[in-house]
């Protein structure tokens, strides 16, 4: 049985995600992403896959881990993270479903961020 996290973090796939020799050396993380990439499991994957074992994370799992963002642009930056997680689990021979890594943030009441309204879009509405 292989457990994919751990609280005390990273154990399991979550070391293998964010091991550094995982990746050939021209395609290592930076510091800094790598730093963020630990916190972002830290403070959200790990609350909720970390004594899962790998064969019982559904896709709940990650739904639950995106939520768990206050904002949609931390929602946005946790969604990449389970995303890469996701794609480095399955090419490791950890994971076999890579729809697992298919969620988006929701704001279940949160307050959503304003609409982006492009230049054309003015000009259309100025138009009518």
């Amino acid at each position: 049985m292989v457990i994919c996290g751990s609280r005390s973090l990273p154990a399991g796939q979550m070391a293998y995600y964010l091991d550094p020799d995982r990746l050939p050396p021209d395609r290592r993380w930076s510091r800094k992403h790598a730093h963020t990439q630990r916190r972002l499991c830290e403070r959200f994957a790990a609350p909720v896959i970390g004594t899962v074992t790998c064969q019982d994370i559904r896709a709940g799992h990650m739904q639950q881990i995106v939520n768990a963002a206050p904002t949609a642009g931390e929602g946005a930056r946790v969604a990449g993270m389970i995303s890469a997680l996701v794609s480095a689990r399955i090419a490791g021979g950890y994971l076999a479903n890579s729809r697992l890594k298919e969620v988006h943030w929701q704001a279940a009441g949160r307050a959503l961020p304003a609409p982006r309204v492009s230049a054309g879009q003015i000009g259309k509405f100025l138009q009518s």
